[in-house]
């Protein structure tokens, strides 16, 4: 869409596998210059926090 902006980062399963995404999406205004290499920070950050506490957890069904 003319005007809207994205970014994704990949979340990885036990496997190492990529199994998921966390995304950001707006418009393109809101994502320019410096904003956009922090915001793009922050979400490689969140996936790989996401990423280690799904290698932490034991098999499907055990712990938080």
């Amino acid at each position: 869409m003319p005007g809207s902006w994205a970014t994704g980062a990949v979340v990885f399963d036990r496997a190492g596998s990529p199994a998921w995404a966390l995304s950001l999406t707006g418009v393109e205004p809101r994502f320019n210059g410096d904003r956009t290499a922090q915001l793009g920070t922050l979400l490689l950050e969140a996936a790989h926090a996401l990423t280690q506490r799904i290698a932490r957890r034991g098999p499907a069904g055990d712990g938080p």
